[in-house]
């Protein structure tokens, strides 16, 4: 369900002045946001906002998370290309990651303030290409173990040849 809530105080009272400001927001449409070196774009879809920010005399702290598990992505016509080898499997890597959370806090004072930022696609994209270089490597296996029984089937052909002409007599 979209919705949008604002709500926020100033406190000016005191020897030292307090702003705090909180929105929450859901069922938004979140920007695309391009793959850099790629032709695709990652789409978040409709997801969940949320930003507080407070300033407390000097002191500042603020957080903004955004959360979607519409995540999907899309090639970007304007710059398609052929994708090398590596881009391939970069591609296939990215394109399986479908929830997003992002999450920017700061804090410290005006004057030196402090800036972090983390989300869960580090993790993703550690899962995604394990699952796709186990997908790379079952097919190289089953690749190999078939030129292997086919090596083994025409060099013991003969052999299995005179073993059974050998049975007859």
């Amino acid at each position: 369900m979209d919705s949008l809530r604002v709500t926020g105080s100033l406190d000016h009272l005191r020897a030292q002045p307090r702003e705090i400001v909180n929105i929450q927001a859901a069922g938004v449409a979140l920007p695309r946001l391009a793959v850099p070196s790629l032709p695709l774009a990652m789409e978040p879809g409709r997801g969940a906002s949320e930003l507080r920010f407070a300033l407390d005399g000097s002191q500042v702290t603020g957080r903004w998370s955004v959360r979607s598990s519409n995540l999907s992505w899309v090639r970007d016509s304007s710059r398609a290309r052929p994708l090398n080898t590596i881009e391939s499997l970069v591609a296939r890597v990215l394109t399986g990651i479908h929830d997003l959370e992002l999450v920017a806090e700061i804090g410290g004072t005006l004057e030196a303030p402090r800036l972090s930022v983390r989300s869960n696609l580090d993790r993703q994209v550690a899962d995604r290409l394990r699952a796709v270089a186990g997908e790379e490597i079952a097919a190289a296996q089953q690749k190999v173990r078939a030129q292997v029984d086919r090596i083994v089937d025409e060099k013991s052909a003969p052999a299995k040849a005179r073993i059974a002409e050998l049975r007859v007599e």
